[in-house]
């Protein structure tokens, strides 16, 4: 479990619609702030978390999967960007980059929401002073600016001196706000007892980057600001096998409940090389896998590379949301998932405890 550093603050929440693990999962009850138009796009401007956010089951795709389900009309599009380590400093970058007319990009996004605050440490006046700008050269173009608070630094402490300054700025510059630093909190606070995280109540895999859970909350806050609803037909899944050390090949099974009983479809959903084969081939998850039905059964299959082995299933990243520890998974997909397997060279002695069948550990 992870202990985590909580203050003392009641944050108005909802319970939302779907189960997590041993815990339920609560999500901050984001106001509206702005009303979303035909055929606008929205850019979402961040750091390595929004950058993770435009992938498969990330905040950014969620967030644009759902829009596109309650406004099939419209033709709106939600999009994002972002580099890791950035801090707020980098905005006039990425404005040029992602939001003028650039070889990155060719409309002009209507709306843009700042994500920053995680990687700008404890200089809050610097901070401030970046999102001011960032604010100003936006209405200079005409786009709406949205800011949005930083979420979380393992625990709480760290980002929010920063989570108030930009509620203060957002108030005083009459700019909208998504507060994803109180949807984190929320949660966090609700799935803790005595300052420690309980059982898959993390909202993240390493204390900053989003799992799944991370992911669902920043999208939910997104969408309703957007005065939308956090609720999808079909749900997202990160598959992989572990980052960089890995080899190996993912197969799923997926059966559709609206299908005739014994319709199975089934696809490899990528080949992963090790790092240090191939260091630009290596990748968390090589295929982009279509949203699935919800209520789907999902059975998964792992085959490790000649060299490899394979240890368990890590059932929500960060080592936080169970183990399973056969090479064949099969659960019922009641939610987006980030799901990775755990594999290593067969010569590795570097194996955590958790990655081990309980049966197989040495007794002293």
């Amino acid at each position: 479990m992870r202990t985590v550093n909580l203050f003392k603050h009641a944050i108005p929440s909802l319970l939302l619609l779907w189960g997590l693990i041993s815990t339920s999962v609560f999500a901050f009850d984001q106001p509206q702030v702005y009303q979303l138009k035909a055929k606008q796009r929205v850019m979402i401007l961040g750091d390595s978390t929004q950058n993770e956010g435009t992938a498969v089951a990330g905040h950014i795709r969620l967030a644009d999967q759902a829009q596109r389900e309650q406004l099939p009309d419209q033709d709106i599009t939600i999009a994002g960007s972002g580099w890791a380590q950035h801090t707020a400093a980098s905005l006039p970058n990425q404005i040029n980059q992602f939001v003028k007319i650039s070889p990155y990009n060719k409309v002009v996004p209507d709306v843009v929401i700042l994500c920053h605050g995680l990687n700008d440490g404890s200089d809050v006046a610097k901070y401030i002073g970046h999102l001011r700008q960032a604010v100003i050269q936006l209405r200079e173009m005409n786009v709406t600016p949205i800011i949005s608070t930083p979420t979380m630094w393992e625990g709480l402490t760290r980002t929010k001196p920063l989570a108030e300054a930009a509620r203060a700025l957002a108030a005083e510059m009459k700019v909208p706000l998504i507060d994803r630093y109180a949807a984190h909190a929320d949660h966090i606070i609700k799935n803790s007892k005595d300052g420690v995280l309980l059982p898959g109540g993390d909202p993240t895999r390493d204390g900053v980057h989003f799992n799944s859970i991370g992911e669902t909350l920043s999208a939910t806050a997104i969408l309703q600001a957007f005065g939308l609803k956090p609720v999808w037909k079909n749900y997202q899944m990160r598959v992989g096998i572990s980052f960089r050390h890995g080899a190996g090949k993912i197969t799923l099974e997926s059966e559709n409940p609206s299908d005739p009983p014994g319709t199975k479809v089934t696809r490899t959903v990528g080949e992963w090389v090790s790092y240090a084969e191939k260091p630009n081939g290596s990748s968390y998850c090589l295929d982009d896998l279509a949203p699935i039905p919800a209520g789907s059964r999902i059975t998964l299959t792992v085959e490790p590379a000649a060299g490899y082995k394979f240890y368990c299933w890590e059932m929500e990243n960060g080592s936080n949301g169970g183990h399973e520890y056969t090479a064949k998974i099969s659960f019922i997909l009641d939610r987006h998932r980030h799901i990775s397997a755990y594999v290593r060279s067969s010569n590795s002695t570097e194996i955590p405890p958790w990655a081990i069948k309980p049966s197989e550990t040495k007794k002293p």
